[in-house]
């Protein structure tokens, strides 16, 4: 089932609100499980979610630069400086992820990005 297969984003936060859930219980961020980035798209997609709602966003992001910054620097930097600048400091922060994998990230990416 899927429920709110109609709906755009902002209008399941703006029903949640509604409603009187806890949005610090839910999680978007598909880099981590212990917090949000801010940095990859789901996170991104739950920022303007909550701006186009009109909802205060609870979240605590790690990096928490605006969302107009955040998607200039995707678009300019390489992939392999992205991940330097901004992804293996944040994975290096939350330790969910063995060291040899984090300092080899680019290299996975590479590969399963072609």
């Amino acid at each position: 089932m899927a429920p709110f297969h109609t709906m755009v984003k902002s209008e399941v936060i703006k029903l949640g609100n509604e409603l009187g859930v806890d949005f610090t219980k839910t999680h978007s961020c598909i880099v981590s499980g212990k917090m949000h980035c801010g940095i990859c798209m789901p996170c991104r997609s739950r920022r303007r979610a909550f701006e186009e709602a009109k909802v205060k966003d609870p979240t605590i992001y790690y990096f928490n630069l605006p969302l107009a910054e955040i998607d200039k620097l995707s678009r300019e930097l390489s992939q392999e400086e992205f991940v330097e600048r901004y992804f293996k400091p944040f994975l290096q922060y939350t330790g969910e992820y063995p060291k040899d994998f984090v300092d080899n990230l680019v290299n996975i990416m590479k590969k399963y990005n072609g």
